[in-house]
């Protein structure tokens, strides 16, 4: 009886394959900066066909540990998770990023005031959906994390939260980020709109961003452009330009 249990948790289909891709991001505000990241992960597509294969049935199942790191020069980060698509368009992942900052010239942040650097280590959980009507495309991403801050002898000072440009708690930080995209796609990519908002309930800290973005596709890469308001409890509001370059060297079977 068991090896018949067994043979039915095997899938009749699996097809795996390691992806890599890097993405290169910029923003203007509330300081010129950018970052390069590289990616990599397995995709294990344990039941259905898998992108593309079937066009009558897109939806399929899929297991992608992967691990990304990124750099921008003085900052870095390390982040290491499990995503989990029962179905194609609905995902669950679990992880650990961990960053370490050696820059204290922030022209947002008073880093004699504020703890500029040290490291931050997020352990995450996060939901991610994708639907489409016609040519109509909307997703949600949404990450909760315990924050942990190094434990520093520095009086207590917040910690410099730059990528939202606010201030958390000195030791730990409860963190939750949602991210809204309402897109009309085209030929080679969409027009839409994208909506961020993030809370540090323990420091009572809020950060918030809209954009308007245009994307666009040329053989393996994707251009993301985008313009729009940006702001948080610490910095006022103010008008920020994105980019963002990502080419896939060899594609993932995840279809957002």
């Amino acid at each position: 009886m068991f090896k018949y249990i067994f043979l039915f948790l095997i899938p009749m289909s699996v097809s795996a394959h390691f992806d890599f891709s890097t993405n290169i991001g910029l923003r203007s505000y509330p300081a010129l900066g950018g970052e390069v990241n590289l990616e990599s992960g397995y995709n294990l597509v344990f039941w259905g066909n898998g992108p593309g294969a079937d066009k009558k049935n897109p939806l399929y199942g899929l297991i992608r540990p992967a691990v990304s790191v990124g750099s921008s020069a003085v900052i870095n980060n390390y982040d290491a998770r499990l995503e989990f698509y029962p179905l194609s368009i609905i995902g669950f992942v679990v992880g650990k990023k961990h960053i370490k900052s050696d820059y204290e010239d922030f022209s947002f942040f008073d880093c004699e005031k504020i703890r500029c650097i040290g490291t931050i280590d997020r352990e995450y959980k996060q939901f991610k959906m994708a639907l489409a009507f016609g040519k109509l495309i909307t997703m949600v991403n949404i990450i909760e994390s315990e924050n942990t801050y190094d434990d520093v002898d520095d009086g207590g000072k917040p910690v410099a939260e730059f990528r939202f440009a606010l201030l958390a708690n000195p030791e730990e930080d409860k963190m939750y980020r949602s991210q809204y995209l309402l897109g009309y796609k085209h030929s080679t990519g969409l027009v839409g709109i994208v909506a961020e908002y993030v809370e540090f309930s323990m420091s009572d800290q809020t950060h918030n961003m809209d954009i308007l973005v245009y994307t666009t596709k040329s053989k393996d890469t994707t251009y993301v452009f985008g313009m729009g308001q940006f702001s948080s409890t610490h910095q006022a509001r103010g008008l920020i330009g994105v980019f963002q370059m990502k080419t896939d060297f060899i594609s993932s079977s995840k279809i957002f």
